[in-house]
């Protein structure tokens, strides 16, 4: 709708969005539980976000948030997707493994879906994971298929690619999921009902793009054995008066639905099976997704230690280099959301622009670099010391660690107050918080921790 989109921007200024602190159980067993626990507004939507992530650009949140809006009260969810395909000279799409070569950051295979969106409204028609599509046949010996249940492509609510000929079915593997999203008031109050769901990725977002197919709407994210309990149709209740004027209750005691599990069952074809009562003006939902532009934009999760690496090499590079926001994306209309917002390196750091390598200090605090050491693409913390003739490429050294002379350390991690001996060779290791590592010693593709 180009009316909704050309207003999106203006979203930005005129909203605003609270941030509150507040801790959480220690049973507390996963995302979809912490959001039980948290006080918020039942009238208020909620962004769930995971402690990992890196955005660079002050407005990309302001983005889901936008399109999450755009969107109208049918909207459930809206995900946030990064677009992390990279292109050859010839316009063809670069393999995960040729990204890592390149000194980019592959994905695994555990870490790539399918995802089928359509072309006009973002909404998520499929969310499935390769692997899972790739070893569902690997046991038998034949080619790998997805399979898109024919409901989703024929019988749209509020239309579809058979109702609106401009509409079409796009199925990507280059979109990474940011595990962060913007949910709709009725959804904390739904994983109150359902008390089962603990992971708003794992088992909530796959029950919600499942069951927003069929014709029951919100009634059927329910499902008939939560809604066997008094309360739990009250909740249903007190959510369609919300967002309907029909207050009438959309359960049925003659819905059956025995398939019913925590996570979405792939059953669309008993959609007819599954409806509340005639009676009832059922209220659809949909489950959209707002997707993060192309290009050497950060948006990712540093989750894994190549990720965090890869995401505190281009951080520096950028605080260095300074691009302007159109050179970070390669969507114009975007572009102003991507306005840095990392903050200055600190008086004292020592910034080597031509190795894209900072050495952080202060006036209390300094770092001591040995003389004939090479760093190159590594972010060196204060009160640090590394010894003369020692070499990192790629490498993190946290605050008050200590590296021997003669090291050579690459792609690896050294925690705060770490101490490695002299002669170390690392390759891809990671040393925990007050670690020490004797002389000599050679590791690869390893953890070291205390104890």
């Amino acid at each position: 709708d180009d009316d909704a989109s050309s207003s999106s921007s203006s979203f930005l200024y005129q909203k605003s969005m609270t941030i509150r602190v507040q801790s959480l159980s220690s049973d507390c067993k996963g995302s979809a539980d912490a959001l039980r626990q948290v006080t918020i507004d039942p009238r208020s939507h909620a962004v769930v976000m995971p402690g990992d992530l890196v955005l660079e650009g002050g407005g990309v949140l302001g983005l889901l948030a936008d399109a999450h809006r755009c969107g109208g009260g049918a909207v459930a969810a809206t995900v946030l997707l990064s677009d992390v395909g990279e292109v050859d000279e010839k316009g063809v799409l670069i393999k995960e493994s040729a990204k890592q070569k390149k000194g980019g950051l592959g994905r695994d295979e555990e870490e790539m879906e399918y995802i089928a969106l359509s072309s006009k409204t973002h909404r998520i028609i499929l969310k499935q994971s390769k692997i899972d599509v790739d070893e569902a046949d690997e046991y038998v010996g034949t080619t790998p298929k997805l399979f898109i249940p024919k409901l989703r492509l024929t019988q749209w609510p509020g239309g579809g690619p058979s109702s609106r000929n401009d509409e079409s079915l796009t199925l990507r593997t280059d979109l990474s999921d940011l595990h962060v999203y913007a949910l709709a008031p009725w959804i904390l109050q739904l994983l109150r009902a359902r008390t089962t769901i603990t992971s708003v990725q794992k088992e909530l977002l796959p029950l919600l793009i499942s069951r927003q197919w069929r014709e029951g709407g919100i009634a059927s994210a329910f499902g008939s054995r939560c809604l066997k309990k008094p309360s739990n149709r009250q909740i249903l209740d007190s959510i369609l008066s919300s967002l309907s004027s029909s207050t009438t209750s959309c359960y049925d005691e003659s819905f059956s639905d025995p398939a019913m599990t925590t996570t979405a069952e792939e059953d669309d074809g008993r959609l007819a099976s599954s409806s509340p009562r005639a009676d009832c003006a059922a209220v659809p939902f949909r489950i959209n997704a707002r997707i993060v532009p192309r290009g050497s934009r950060l948006a990712l999760r540093a989750c894994t230690i190549p990720s965090y690496l890869y995401a505190c090499r281009e951080v520096v590079h950028h605080l260095l280099q300074r691009p302007a926001p159109a050179q970070l994306v390669d969507s114009s209309s975007d572009a102003d959301a991507f306005k840095s917002c990392f903050a200055p390196f600190p008086k004292g750091a020592k910034l080597m622009t031509k190795f894209n390598t900072v050495v952080l200090g202060g006036e209390t605090t300094t770092s001591v670099v040995g003389d004939k050491v090479t760093l190159k693409s590594s972010t060196v913390g204060p009160n640090v010391t590394i010894g003369s003739k020692s070499k990192l490429n790629n490498v993190v050294v946290m605050e008050g660690a200590v590296v021997g002379e003669h090291c050579t350390l690459q792609n690896s991690v050294i925690g705060s107050g770490a101490v490695i001996g002299e002669g170390v060779s690392f390759n891809d290791v990671q040393v925990g918080f007050g670690v020490t590592v004797a002389g000599g010693v050679k590791l690869k593709g390893e953890s070291v921790a205390r104890g």
